[in-house]
């Protein structure tokens, strides 16, 4: 809903995501990189979550991110992926907590292991479920 030239308004996108939950759609796929760093997935969750905080708890949020910011290149280092979780989370402001994260794509210069280990380490800090 986001990652168009033209995406649809939000009242229009709020309508289908509401319908999706309430056809039991649960399982919501956003990206840090789907749309601008200025209004990419998480930017309209977070106006679908306060509009509708009742919803929050009904999500199931897996979100992509692990790119460097403003491009489409990988970084699997520790350093990015805390960096992406976290402005995952500034964006989402509270308003919903990152069910699963993952990394878009995997790093060939990094280590799975090390991309595993920064995730878990997230895990343990309550920052994702």
């Amino acid at each position: 809903l986001t990652w168009s030239p033209q995406p649809p308004s939000e009242e229009t996108s709020f309508k289908a995501m509401k319908a999706a939950l309430s056809k039991g759609a649960n399982f919501w796929n956003g990206g840090e990189f789907y749309g601008p760093p200025t209004h990419n997935s998480l930017h309209l969750l977070n106006s679908y979550f306060t509009k509708y905080p009742e919803d929050a708890d009904k999500v199931v949020l897996c979100i992509k991110g692990g790119l460097k910011p403003g491009e489409m290149a990988l970084d699997g280092g520790e350093a990015n992926v805390r960096r992406s979780i976290d402005e995952c989370l500034r964006v989402l402001d509270g308003k919903k907590t990152l069910d699963i994260f993952e990394c878009a794509r995997v790093d060939p210069e990094t280590p799975v292991e090390i991309t595993v280990k920064a995730i878990a380490a997230c895990i343990k800090e309550g920052k994702v479920k």
